[in-house]
């Protein structure tokens, strides 16, 4: 029988690690010797999962339980350990000895915590790590791991020519020789495409078949199109026929019928269907076409088959490392961009944009919580009337939204209409049933929740878009905490230096002011005046028409005031009816040009009920001082044209005085709303 299969099980063992279905276990080959279960040579591992460490502290008596069962009954056992691993022994007989194929490194969904605090106390380890290295390892059932060892079986069988009770003839030799080469080339292939076009050129080849093709998924469709040997036009299929067809590992033969339903094209043919799966993915089945497909072909062409799968696998693995790494990448230029901003609308705007452009989707809006935290508004919206965004609010607990924003939890729905989580049809406003909510949630604070749908080319939303957009949510909330912090200091600081009433700087701000402004023109030799302004008869027509009138009153004067100057001039409200303004680099004669516009303007606007005032109609009396002629300090300036205004009250109302520089400061011009100067 040793003649049968050259190399026994070694060779074995090294055929066994090129097998897609082995990735992620730990595999190791022992033989009986003087009645006792030893090692045969060091540890071969399947895949890219190292050893786990504490399969050499805790999973000895464990091994030498499984091999024991198996010398004795003779056929592949599998076993659990108390803290959930997983374990299966393959026996070879090779007519000269009796050896095992042990694999591991793998578990249950379930892990007893008590066990492996006990277990670890016992060896002398941490339970916290050992915990987590547990944890790690992939995850299988008691099915999962019988089928392995079945498969394996199986395979040791067919290398052995046990199948027909035939030695394996040279052609078998060639196409067991080719499969090892092809398996080993396959680690080369740097694409998806060239990896399927290997396989099926290599089965096309090696087993003589007519035809390759393949079945799989684009975005939500699934397919078959030919791949080597045969044309056809690629044929869509249901996603439950595809499911059928790729569930599992094992490969399974179609019947004439059965394939002719897939492909009229092929009527006549058998298939045979070879998963394409390893690591616990699937990449769709490879569907092979021929008149038969004996056992051993399909042992074999399963052992091609699921090394291709491996190495789509680790191509998978390395596109997600590098899709990753161009995310991160993203993130951070995001929070970048996003640290810059320091107001809400704009960051709320901002970061809605990038989270929308980083997930493709068209549709969106970001929802803020008011100060009470039970109403949801809307501050950024993408795909959507502004102005009616602007009217819509969410209370906390109601809607979509509003539930978000009660659990903190981020929400993913494929599809509306099919999720049971929600009892409403498809949005008609919405082109997919597809989208993603995500709380804004700041040191256990929602701050808000940000929605977003409509990906393009209709696509749905994934577990991966999910977690992107939790992870720029979690950033950005602080930004939105930090950003609302600074607005309410900033009120805080408007609200010292402004009036409530009329919005206007107040008296503080002008002092301020005043004294940089003065600064600078000395530096400079540069010109300013003042103004000071007060409203006639404003106390009688408090009087005449209400405080609410004249609140209104005073509004509309200083949107007048506004109005007529530049940006750059400071228009305050000095106290009662009492204005100022500031008007750096203007000399004394242009200023009295701005202040008969300002007159001309409050003279002609309406004002309810100004008709009972003593001139008919409300006005306004300004005196008008400049640096340096009348002053080179705020007060002196202030002072020179307070006293211009007491002048231009006393000429009789609604006219401009301006101070004007004679010995001692005494002399003043008068310049009247008719445009005539006077000196009083």
């Amino acid at each position: 029988m040793a003649d049968m299969y050259k190399g026994g099980a070694e060779q074995a063992l090294a055929t066994l690690q090129h097998a897609g279905f082995l990735s992620g276990f730990t595999l190791g080959l022992f033989k009986r010797s003087r009645d006792r279960v030893v090692p045969v040579s060091s540890w071969h591992y399947a895949g890219a999962v190292a050893p786990p460490p504490m399969f050499n502290r805790l999973g000895k008596s464990f091994v030498n339980d499984l091999l024991s069962r198996t010398d004795q009954i003779g056929t592949p056992q599998v076993a659990r350990t108390r803290t959930g691993l997983y374990g299966f022994a393959v026996p070879i007989d090779d007519g000269c000895s009796v050896s095992c194929i042990v694999g591991c490194g793998v578990r249950d969904a379930c892990i007893d915590l008590v066990t492996v605090e006990n277990m670890a106390r016992e060896s002398g380890c941490d339970p916290v790590a050992l915990l987590e290295e547990l944890e790690a390892l992939p995850v299988v059932t008691f099915g999962n791991i019988s089928e392995v060892a079945a498969r394996i079986m199986a395979l040791i069988k067919l290398l052995q020519g046990m199948d027909t009770k035939e030695k394996l003839n040279d052609d078998k030799t060639d196409r067991l020789r080719l499969v090892g080469e092809i398996t080993s080339e396959l680690d080369r292939v740097e694409t998806y495409a060239d990896v399927l076009a290997l396989l099926s050129e290599s089965l096309g080849l090696i087993f003589d078949l007519p035809g390759v093709a393949v079945i799989r998924s684009s975005s939500t469709r699934w397919h078959i199109e030919p791949l080597w040997g045969i044309d056809f036009a690629k044929v869509e299929i249901s996603a439950e026929r595809a499911a059928a067809l790729v569930a599992g590992h094992k490969p399974h033969q179609l019947a004439p019928k059965e394939l002719a339903e897939l492909l009229p094209e092929v009527a006549g043919s058998r298939g045979g269907v070879l998963p394409l799966t390893a690591r616990g993915s699937n990449f769709g089945a490879l569907l092979l076409l021929g008149d038969r497909f004996p056992v051993s072909d399909l042992l074999l062409q399963d052992l091609l088959v699921g090394r291709g799968a491996l190495r789509l696998a680790s191509l998978s693995h390395e596109q997600e490392l590098v899709a990753q790494n161009r995310r991160t990448e993203q993130l951070f230029d995001i929070f970048n961009q996003l640290a810059l901003i320091d107001d809400v609308t704009e960051l709320s705007k901002a970061f809605l944009d990038k989270a929308a452009e980083l997930v493709a989707a068209t549709s969106g809006s970001l929802m803020l919580l008011d100060s009470k935290k039970d109403i949801l508004s809307i501050s950024a919206v993408r795909g959507m009337n502004p102005a009616l965004a602007g009217t819509l609010t969410v209370r906390v607990g109601s809607g979509i939204a509003g539930q978000v924003a009660q659990s903190g939890t981020p929400l993913l729905v494929r599809d509306i209409a099919t999720d049971g989580r929600f009892m409403v049809g498809r949005r008609p406003r919405f082109k997919s049933g597809s989208f993603v909510s995500v709380p804004l949630c700041w040191k256990e604070e929602t701050l808000g929740v940000l929605n977003l749908s409509d990906k393009v080319d209709n696509a749905l939303f994934d577990q991966a878009d999910l977690d992107l957009l939790t992870a720029l949510a979690g950033h950005t909330a602080s930004l939105v905490f930090r950003a609302r912090a600074s607005e309410g200091i900033r009120h805080l600081e408007l609200l010292s230096v402004t009036d409530p009433l009329t919005e206007l700087y107040n008296r503080r701000f002008l002092e301020r002011r005043m004294e940089e402004e003065l600064a600078r023109s000395s530096r400079h030799g540069l010109k300013m005046s003042v103004m000071m302004l007060d409203m006639d008869s404003f106390k009688l027509y408090n009087d005449l028409c209400g405080h609410q009138a004249g609140d209104r009153a005073l509004k509309q004067v200083a949107d007048i005031l506004c109005r007529s100057v530049r940006e750059m001039d400071i228009v305050t409200r000095y106290g009662g009816e009492e204005f100022c303004i500031l008007l750096p680099d203007t000399p004394k004669i242009d200023a009295m040009y701005v202040a008969e516009r300002i007159r001309y303007g409050i003279e002609q606007e309406l004002f309810p009920g100004e008709e009972s005032l003593p001139l008919g109609r409300m006005t306004i009396s300004i005196g008008v001082s400049s640096f340096p002629d009348n002053g080179s300090c705020a007060s002196d300036l202030v002072s020179a044209a307070d006293v211009a205004l007491y002048q231009a009250k006393a000429a009789g109302r609604n006219r401009i005085i301006s101070s004007y520089d004679m010995p001692g400061g005494k002399a003043l011009r008068a310049f009247n709303y008719f445009g005539s100067m006077q000196t009083h």
